[in-house]
């Protein structure tokens, strides 16, 4: 459940705001602005819309790695292995073999709620001329702040993420340690459920400026080998800690053919957020992500195929609004009270398309003194 934490000072300023709305009117702030807030939310908002003009259509479509889904689950089904071909001589016969190599998985929405609430006494020494905001208004501000965090924690897999949906994102999606996500255990003898993990202790190099040839090799030899499966066409954004963003970001101009000087600088999508050009794709880097399930501490670099990595919501209850209820004759608190609600749950389709480098050196320049 996620939880909003409410602070700060008295209010200073005079607000024409009116105190009522619409759950419609909220519903469509949250369509606009859940995939225009953190990194990499807003990384996949324009993947998935191509820009933030489509953002207020999004409940009504599924884009590149942000799918909407009915029924009880988000489910589907990946092939493992594919007939063997036969030389067929002139004259010669073929025994048909019957076969349905194909494994399922499958995902449950998780269920996020922020509940709000005011006091009534707050809501009556805030009317007429006393009136310095709109209180419910205000709330419902911070509740779409509380449920945007809410949403990117369980995706990233943060320390922040609510409890229930902490082992369900980012680092198990893509883990080092072989293990069950989408109904599916990855083992020895499903190779096929497993992506590439490096583990990179040293970046390469022997000083801050000379070209770290390790981790150059590590990031084009995970991008090629995730490339080229039927069901993905590879790695399309690289998610980061800000302490890998920087060593790259230093380090740029000595990796002629991966990064360069322009590159850096080249905006692959308008997004507003601080991001880079590695071996033609964008890499952003968000201080809520952490590294992999089972993986060496340091900083690290994942590489996701939105065509098969991304977040699923149920789209009945798309950051469905409440309207506020008042208290009545029975209500033990006398307060004003709503929620929000959305079903999600962050999936992958085929996980041979990621890959994870972790265990670098951590970056000291992405820490304050």
């Amino acid at each position: 459940m996620a939880t909003v934490v409410k602070g700060g000072t008295a209010y200073t300023g005079v607000s024409g705001t009116v105190t009522t709305h619409t759950n419609e009117d909220f519903s469509r702030m949250f369509a606009e602005m859940v995939f225009n807030s953190t990194p990499v939310l807003k990384a996949m908002g324009v993947r998935a819309w191509n820009g933030t003009d489509n953002f207020g259509n999004v409940q009504k479509t599924s884009g590149k790695g942000v799918v909407f889904g009915d029924g009880f689950q988000f489910s589907g089904k990946l092939a493992v292995s594919a007939p063997s071909a036969t030389v067929l001589s002139k004259g010669g016969t073929v025994q048909a073999a019957e076969r349905d190599d194909w494994e399922g998985w499958a995902y449950d929405w998780v269920r996020l709620m922020v509940t709000l609430g005011i006091p009534e006494e707050d809501i009556q020494d805030n009317t007429g001329s006393a009136r310095l905001a709109s209180l419910l208004a205000d709330e419902f501000r911070l509740g779409n702040m509380g449920m945007i965090e809410a949403v990117s924690q369980v995706f990233l897999g943060g320390t922040s993420a609510p409890t229930g949906a902490t082992a369900i994102g980012l680092p198990y999606l893509v883990s080092k340690t072989d293990n069950a996500i989408g109904g599916i255990t990855a083992s020895a003898t499903r190779t096929w459920w497993r992506p590439w993990d490096k583990d990179l202790t040293d970046v390469g190099g022997g000083g801050d400026y000379d070209k770290p040839i390790a981790l150059k090799r590590a990031l084009e030899g995970a991008i090629v080998g995730t490339t080229g499966f039927a069901s993905a066409s590879g790695p399309d954004l690289l998610i980061s800690n800000a302490g890998a963003y920087l060593t790259l970001a230093r380090l740029s101009e000595r990796l002629e053919g991966l990064i360069s000087t322009t590159q850096v600088e080249k905006k692959f999508y308008d997004a507003g957020i601080p991001h880079m050009m590695v071996n033609g794709r964008p890499m952003v880097f968000d201080n809520a992500a952490v590294t992999t399930n089972g993986g060496t501490a340091g900083d690290f670099i994942y590489g996701i195929d939105t065509g098969v990595t991304g977040i699923s919501f149920k789209r009945q209850e798309y950051f469905r609004v409440e309207k506020w209820m008042p208290p009545n004759a029975r209500s033990s608190q006398r307060t004003y009270r709503s929620n929000i609600f959305t079903r999600m749950t962050p999936y992958v389709k085929d996980r041979r398309a990621n890959f994870i480098i972790h265990g670098m050196t951590a970056n000291t320049e992405a820490t304050a003194d």
